[in-house]
């Protein structure tokens, strides 16, 4: 037996939806994280066999050893069930059969009595017998929902097992109060055939004619939830979009689209942790442009962006997916370097400081040519942020005081 697929209102739902969403963006709320995650999990898809494009899971194959009856059993039971709870006031089905043939059904079936809270039979058991009410109620309950259904006078349950004898139970059914019903065995059912097949096949009629209508009123409930949640999964999407935009403002510097210092000191903690957890290394770079400030004044500030602009598309395109480089001031840039040795990250900052010294800026009828100073640290064990920080600020420092468009690196200078 099945029941009711349990569905909240819209409005609820789409609260819940928001709530969770919002807890879950609580714990990652830099875009620099979400693009890690997101990158990694449409690389397991490729792996698993999905599209990686689209975001669709890989295909799911057949359950092996799976009765199809009892799914057909949940199904049309839950159907029933469905249209019992919603058309109270028609006749059941047991009901609408003609007096003779209630009467006989009645007279083949075996009288049983239950108390209240006694249990006719579990969800799991095997089933071949089907039940009528003549008094009294029973309570269906199911293992894996909270919603519960009861039945009445002139209802029955359990007709699968009785038409497909040897299918698990998909449902506890217990005495709601005290009731009497009519049990339909195998026995009966030969009986029946043997006996008056006319009454046997009334009772078949009308059975599969109620759980046909039951099938139908099911499915068109189903589909009605289904545009439901689609609604309140398309509210879902519209906000995460909206809440990934919001952080994204807060973590991106608007003129370069670099990381910005706030984003910085989420991440570079992070950086240090993973370091220090799986022996790997970890390198920092500071970056500072030389004589920026005479070009905001001699040119103005137009002139001034296009230069942030390009030197941060440089810093980008000289770094991985993985590197985080960020804008931290004015004319100062930052870039984290995870899991890259020591000679790896220092031929890193030359090859960036070469590409931003091959810079053209046009300004006005001039080109100008852009320098920068860079500072370079590698982390050591026992190494806080800051202390790591402090020993890149340095190395920056002794090559703006060595000339400028050089690199310090761990207390040395390069041209």
């Amino acid at each position: 037996m099945g029941g009711e697929f349990f569905c909240w209102p819209l409005t609820a739902r789409q609260g819940y939806l928001s709530g969770w969403l919002l807890r879950r963006r609580q714990v990652t709320t830099c875009p620099f994280e979400h693009r890690q995650r997101r990158d990694g999990c449409l690389a397991q898809r490729r792996r698993d066999g999905g599209d990686a494009r689209s975001g669709s899971p890989p295909r799911r194959r057949g359950r092996a050893g799976v009765d199809v009856r009892n799914d057909l059993s949940a199904l049309t039971i839950s159907g029933a069930m469905t249209l019992m709870a919603n058309e109270p006031n028609k006749q059941t089905p047991f009901a609408r059969l003609p007096t003779e043939v209630r009467d006989v059904v009645l007279d083949a079936g075996q009288l049983t009595q239950l108390a209240q809270d006694d249990v006719l039979f579990r969800q799991h058991d095997v089933g071949d017998s089907m039940y009528i009410i003549e008094t009294g109620e029973v309570r269906i309950s199911f293992e894996d929902r909270v919603e519960t259904k009861v039945l009445g006078p002139g209802q029955y349950l359990g007709e699968i097992a009785l038409f497909a004898p040897g299918v698990d139970r998909t449902a506890t059914a217990t005495a709601h109060t005290d009731c009497q019903l009519r049990v339909l065995d195998q026995h009966t059912m030969e009986q029946l055939k043997d006996q008056r097949p006319d009454v046997l096949c009334s009772l078949l009629q009308e059975t599969t004619a109620y759980l046909v209508a039951s099938e139908q009123h099911l499915v068109a409930d189903l589909r009605k939830r289904n545009a439901e949640l689609e609604r309140a999964f398309d509210y879902l999407r519209r906000t995460q979009e909206e809440l990934e935009a919001s952080d994204l403002l807060a973590h991106t510097d608007e003129l370069t689209g670099l990381y910005n210092r706030r984003c910085l000191n989420v991440q570079m903690p992070k950086f240090v942790d993973r370091a220090e957890n799986t022996r790997s290394e970890l390198a920092v770079l500071l970056v500072d442009l030389d004589k920026f400030k005479p070009i905001n004044d001699t040119y103005g500030h137009g002139v001034g962006d296009l230069v942030l602009k390009e030197v941060a598309s440089r810093l980008k395109n000289g770094t991985r997916k993985t590197d985080l480089p960020c804008r931290i001031g004015g004319d100062e840039f930052a870039i984290l370097l995870g899991n890259t040795q020591h000679d790896a990250a220092r031929e890193r900052a030359a090859s960036i400081q070469r590409s931003i010294a091959e810079l053209d800026i046009p300004a006005g009828d001039q080109t100008l040519k852009i320098t920068v100073s860079m500072g370079g640290a590698m982390y050591q064990t026992g190494d806080e942020t800051h202390t790591l920080l402090k020993r890149a600020d340095d190395s920056l420092y002794l090559a703006k005081d060595g000339g400028r468009n050089r690199l310090g690196w761990m207390g040395k200078l390069y041209e």
